[in-house]
């Protein structure tokens, strides 16, 4: 097999070669770790510091943010944000939708905030919309488990683009899994041909039974389509947040 993984999958982006970037005035800084070059589609994580937009008094009708090109996928991995619009308060493993065009926020961050954020270029018609609604939610309040394979796996399914199939979804493996299956020579665990997949490990981990490597919360791993990864095992279980991209019709929209 070819294409099949050698060298470590997971990585934790905060302290290997990529280095942050201030994205903006107020001192937000990003990492980015996917990126499709043809349709812009892009992942990344995202960093507020403590006390970003504390002080700032809201101004009527105000609103912090607003992206014309892309749906945006937010999963909070640490800290908090607070809408100072709304006055909602969004904690560690909540996730919110953003579809293109519509506005949201301004935030405040007084423990400052870490995301895993998913930037989706798409084809559809962007929204006029203005956010009225809690913008961030426990998943499991909306969305129901399935499950999927391998055998004893369930996913939450919580954005989809109808259009390309590009989706994300969180995937929970349940406790002891894989484990005690003998490792056969040569043997991959996964291969998607369709689409790049981006994982990040929100609990638990994961151990490759093929490489030997141990893969533990806060890491990371892209999977270019055609990628044969894996076998894994999961002793303590695990919970990870999945962006699957479809790369048909490639192109910028």
């Amino acid at each position: 097999m070819d294409n099949i993984t050698k060298t470590r999958e997971f990585i934790d982006p905060t302290l290997c070669i990529m280095e942050w970037r201030i994205c903006s005035a107020q001192g937000a800084s990003e990492i980015i770790f996917y990126r499709d070059e043809d349709s812009g589609t892009y992942a990344r994580m995202f960093r507020f510091p403590v006390g970003f937009g504390e002080g700032v008094p809201y101004k009527e009708g105000e609103v912090g943010f607003s992206h014309d090109e892309f749906d945006e996928i937010v999963y909070i991995v640490s800290g908090g944000l607070i809408n100072r619009r709304l006055g909602y308060r969004y904690q560690p493993g909540t996730v919110a939708v953003f579809p293109k065009g519509t506005s949201h926020g301004p935030f405040l961050t007084p423990f400052g905030i870490l995301t895993l954020e998913f930037r989706h270029y798409c084809k559809k018609n962007k929204t006029s919309d203005i956010t009225k609604t809690p913008e961030f939610i426990d998943p499991n309040s909306k969305f129901q488990w399935v499950s999927c394979p391998p055998q004893g796996a369930s996913e939450m399914i919580f954005y989809r683009d109808d259009d390309l199939g590009t989706h994300a979804r969180l995937v929970r493996l349940p406790v002891g899994f894989g484990e005690g299956v003998p490792y056969k020579e040569g043997e991959g665990g996964f291969s998607h041909d369709e689409f790049d997949e981006i994982v990040y490990i929100v609990s638990g981990g994961l151990i490759n039974r093929r490489l030997g490597y141990r893969y533990q919360p806060g890491t990371v791993a892209v999977f270019p389509k055609g990628t044969s990864h894996g076998p894994f095992e999961a002793p303590f279980g695990a919970l990870t947040v999945e962006f699957r991209h479809y790369k048909k019709n490639n192109k910028k929209f």
